[in-house]
């Protein structure tokens, strides 16, 4: 039981207000019940890719549908953002099965394959008329929204696989690491 005995309120100016109390709070409340929104909490990274993949299937199809064949359309404009839309459909399904190792290997081609599609389209940020049944805004925010989005994907993806440690502590190593210097068993390097 926590109590507190005094004067409650507030000053302003100088001027007390406020009365006397006795404020009287019991550990006999039952706990919050578990909240819905902790599964979004939860969600890995990838989820985050999910919003640019499926903008950059929409206006790389745009793009790739909207010029006759005899123009020689890039089937790259569409084929990146699929490889993209299935890599994180499957990365998705399998960091809900909390398979984090290669929930991560998929954000990371994720985010090599928007990386990619953005740099390939990179000529129509700055191009006056963009070839293009997607609405001009749209075509270039998406595009510079797979360029960044790509590269920060990956970035999250190398940190979460190469450096993040695994959060059940499934490492092979019996201890950590050190920088001692007794001997290991390996042979000794040619130059000290």
């Amino acid at each position: 039981m926590f109590t507190v005995c005094g004067r409650v309120g507030f000053v302003d100016d100088g001027n007390t207000f406020g009365c006397d109390a006795t404020v009287m709070m019991s550990g006999a409340c039952p706990p919050p019940a578990p909240s819905v929104w902790k599964v979004w909490i939860d969600l890995p990274a990838i989820a985050a890719s999910v919003p640019l993949v499926v903008l950059a299937v929409v206006v790389g199809a745009a793009q790739y549908l909207s010029l006759p064949s005899a123009t020689d359309p890039r089937p790259i404009w569409i084929v990146l953002p699929l490889i993209a839309a299935v890599s994180a459909a499957v990365g998705l399904l399998l960091a809900l099965r909390e398979m984090r190792f290669a929930a991560d290997a998929a954000m990371l081609l994720v985010g090599a394959e928007l990386a990619v599609w953005g740099f390939m389209k990179r000529d129509g940020l700055g191009a006056a008329i963009v070839p293009t049944d997607a609405p001009f805004w749209l075509d270039r925010f998406t595009t510079a929204a797979a360029l960044v989005g790509g590269v920060v994907f990956v970035a999250i993806a190398v940190w979460s696989l190469f450096v993040v440690p695994a959060p059940d502590g499934s490492s092979d190593a019996s201890e950590p690491l050190s920088d001692s210097r007794e001997r290991s068993g390996s042979p000794r390097p040619a130059h000290p």
